[in-house]
């Protein structure tokens, strides 16, 4: 499975968020990849072995001999390939046994959210999975749907995962992407408090009322 990183080639419109966001990726991707054409994410486990996971590569579009660059409407391309099925499904199992270190920690009675530890291993279990997608479509959906499920079982309490996360996961490789979810990752406010936030803001405001005199009530 492939994915387009490059904003020219996917017809999106210079200068909104989406194109900023691949841009910017797409950047990411070229500096690692240096000089070669194609890049191999190795993922280091938790036990300290490692796997293959996704690969980036620039596919160079077709020369004009009369320009030397590539034709009007074919631009040069850096997409992300998924990993091979079998690395895949070793991914996916070190997402679970990560879980279930912080299930264990949930069973103890130990679990917090704001633990250091405890928030690498989330963030462990969220990059293999985004390395080890299992559907060819809809991965990213149901990835997300799962990690906020697990986060909210284990620690009691929603988190904001980062806007692009399967993105960074392919692209700024393992150190990278924990930067990101170490930036962004947070809570989502508990019901209480967005209730209580809705309730503040629309709450009436006391008005000042004026005299003709000056005085003020």
């Amino acid at each position: 499975m492939r994915y387009r990183l490059s904003p020219s080639a996917g017809n999106r419109e210079p200068g909104t968020p989406a194109w900023k966001l691949l841009s910017e990726l797409e950047a990411v991707a070229l500096e690692r990849m240096g000089r070669d054409h194609r890049m191999q994410n190795v993922v280091t486990l938790r036990a300290g072995e490692t796997v293959n996971g996704n690969r980036l590569v620039f596919l160079a579009a077709p020369r004009d001999p009369a320009t030397g660059g590539p034709y009007l409407g074919s631009p040069d391309q850096v997409v992300t390939e998924t990993a091979d099925q079998a690395d895949c499904e070793v991914l996916r199992r070190a997402s679970f046994d990560a879980l279930a270190e912080l299930e264990e920690a949930r069973a103890a009675g130990a679990a917090d959210p704001r633990d250091p530890e405890q928030r690498r291993t989330f963030t462990d279990a969220a990059y293999f999975l985004v390395q080890g997608p299992e559907f060819k479509r809809g991965s990213d959906a149901i990835m997300r749907t799962f990690l906020v499920a697990a986060h909210a079982r284990v620690f009691d309490a929603a988190p904001v995962l980062p806007q692009a996360i399967d993105l960074d996961g392919m692209v700024r490789g393992q150190d990278g992407f924990h930067r990101v979810m170490n930036e962004q990752l947070r809570l989502a406010p508990a019901p209480a408090e967005q209730a209580a936030a809705t309730t503040t803001e629309r709450a009436p405001q006391p008005r000042t009322a004026h005299r003709p005199n000056g005085l003020t009530r």
